[in-house]
C-alpha cells in the first residue's frame, strides 16, 4: 500500500527506512494509520463524530501504538486526512489482515464496537461498517456477533 501511506509517512520519519529500525517504524505507522482509519470510519458512520468517540480512539491508539500525548495531534490529523481520501476501507483492512494474528484482529473488532458504543447507541450504519470490516479482516460472522454482545454488556 505504498501509494496510500507515502504522503503520511514523512510526518513521522527521522530514521532511514532502509535500516531495520526504520522498517519497523514504517510498519508501525502503516498499522496505526490503518487502525485509526477504521476507528474513525466507525465513529463517522452515524454522521455524528462525538468528542467521546475521539477520546476512545485516542485511548485505543495509545494502547496499540505507544503514541505520546505530544504525537497524538499529528497522528489524529494524519488519520483524519487518510480517512478523507480513502477510496474504500478494504485497502486499509488488508494491512490489518496480513500483519496481525486472529486474536489481535478480534480485539480490533472489540475496539471498533467500543468506539461505536461510547455514546450508548449502536447506530445501524456503525453496525454495518463494523460488520464489513470484520469480514474484510477475515473474521467469521459468529466472531463479529460475539464481540458485539461482549461489548454491549
Amino acid at each position: 500500500m505504498p501509494g496510500i501511506f507515502s504522503s503520511f509517512k514523512d510526518k513521522f520519519f527521522t530514521t532511514d527506512v532502509s535500516s531495520e529500525e526504520g522498517r519497523s517504524k514504517e510498519k508501525q505507522v502503516e498499522y496505526l494509520i490503518s487502525l485509526g482509519v477504521l476507528l474513525w470510519s466507525v465513529a463517522e458512520a452515524d454522521k455524528q463524530f462525538l468528542p467521546q468517540e475521539q477520546g476512545q480512539i485516542e485511548m485505543i491508539l495509545k494502547k496499540y501504538g505507544d503514541v505520546s500525548d505530544q504525537d497524538m495531534p499529528i497522528i489524529l490529523k494524519t488519520i483524519e486526512e487518510a480517512n478523507a481520501i480513502r477510496i474504500d476501507l478494504h485497502s486499509f483492512t488488508s494491512e490489518i489482515k496480513k500483519s496481525l494474528e486472529r486474536q489481535r484482529r478480534l480485539d480490533i473488532i472489540d475496539q471498533l464496537f467500543r468506539v461505536a458504543c461510547v455514546d450508548h447507541d449502536l447506530d445501524g450504519a456503525e453496525h454495518e461498517t463494523i460488520r464489513k470490516i470484520a469480514d474484510w479482516i477475515g473474521l467469521d460472522h459468529h466472531e463479529f456477533i460475539s464481540s458485539k454482545i461482549k461489548i454491549k454488556k
